[in-house]
């Protein structure tokens, strides 16, 4: 399964309309750029993720033309419209690009950990995920239950702290409550009209950032553990997401993360988590049984042509220079998702080839069924 790169709606940069600039082609907000109905129709792309609106209503009009679009197409797979976290203040962090705006607003994370209590993190995502509905999204990709242990990270104030216990409890509040659908708003097996898939990152575990680098750049491409406390940061994924109350009972989705998890596999081998197999193969798939949605972080597929710039993420792996090397070894560790952004037929070649990159449904039949689409 294939991942969009950023859309905000409308696109008012580089994107066209009938061949136009937005603002001289007369279109509506809420009308497909020419690359949206490319990606939607020719390369089959059903995984997208959104960014800026300019509004709600907005938003669901354009969810509305999407799917109006794709159910005419093959089967009529439904588009999975996704999205960071939204219900924040707007930041102009690339991982929060779509935060603010009118929407209910609420601390970041980490402030929501200094509250100490769970109550207000499931009612936070009771509401929360009725307005991803609203706006057709059906993913969240969130909570971040990373360990803050690194207070340089620049990525601590999406974390709910650093101690293990509170991030596996609101893991596990939270992800309940974005799934779950009650009465009834209810369809089956508490998937329902208020369901959204919740994404939880960043398996196994972020926050260990040598020195507090950003692991979107090469100088950030290391987790370190000098203490030995590699499997305490499971257990937020463990012992909380894959671990819910409700009738979804697991995340439907997991994330990993960009970095190299220095001298972790028992083999040996310092490659990035999205191309471990010992970190998705063994651990995640094998010992934790997890059979939903794993997706990459995005761009961990390209190249990067500087140590500052940010741009492609092939951390451990950057001896394979061409990319469909680097997607068949990443396609190889149990991944069912690529956030690759585009040139997207030269990745879809490689299911000819080798392992297909398979589409699982993640839990998500019942949203299938719900208005607004899967």
């Amino acid at each position: 399964m294939l991942y969009s790169s950023h859309q905000p709606v409308p696109c008012l940069n580089k994107a066209v309309y009938g061949g136009k600039r937005y603002e001289e082609s007369g279109a509506s907000p809420s009308d497909l750029t020419d690359e949206q109905i490319s990606f939607l129709t020719r390369d089959n792309v059903r995984a997208v993720l959104v960014t800026k609106v300019e509004s709600p209503a907005i938003a669901a009009r354009w969810n509305n033309n999407v799917q109006a679009l794709v159910e005419g197409i093959g089967h009529g797979v439904p588009a999975n419209n996704s999205s960071d976290p939204r219900n924040e203040t707007a930041t102009g962090d690339e991982f929060l690009a779509g935060a603010g705006g009118q929407i209910s607003l609420w601390p970041r994370p980490v402030g929501m950990a200094a509250l100490m209590d769970t109550s207000i993190v499931r009612r936070f995502g009771e509401i929360a995920s009725r307005e991803y509905r609203a706006l057709g999204i059906a993913t969240a990709l969130s909570p971040q239950v990373d360990l803050a242990t690194e207070p340089r990270w620049r990525r601590a104030l999406g974390c709910f702290g650093e101690d293990a216990q509170l991030v596996t409890d609101y893991a596990r509040v939270y992800c309940d409550a974005f799934q779950t659908s009650k009465g009834s708003a209810e369809i089956a097996g508490g998937w329902g009209y208020h369901s959204v898939n919740a994404m939880v990152k960043h398996w196994p575990g972020g926050g260990s950032e040598e020195g507090g680098r950003d692991s979107h750049y090469s100088f950030g491409k290391f987790a370190v553990y000098p203490v030995g406390q590699f499997d305490l940061r499971l257990k937020p994924f463990v012992e909380g997401a894959f671990s819910l109350p409700g009738p979804t009972c697991c995340a439907s989705a997991v994330m990993p993360f960009y970095t190299v998890p220095w001298n972790i596999d028992p083999s040996g081998a310092n490659v990035a988590m999205n191309y471990s197999r010992y970190i998705i193969s063994e651990l995640l798939r094998g010992r934790e049984h997890f059979d939903g949605v794993v997706c990459t972080d995005w761009v961990v597929t390209g190249d990067y042509p500087a140590v500052d710039r940010h741009y492609g993420k092939p951390w451990g792996v950057e001896h394979l220079t061409r990319r469909p090397s680097v997607t068949t070894a990443c396609c190889s560790r149990g991944l069912t998702s690529l956030a690759v952004t585009r040139r997207w037929p030269r990745y879809l070649r490689l299911t000819r080839c080798g392992r297909p990159i398979m589409v699982r449904r993640a839990r998500a039949t019942a949203l299938r069924k719900a208005p607004g689409g899967y």
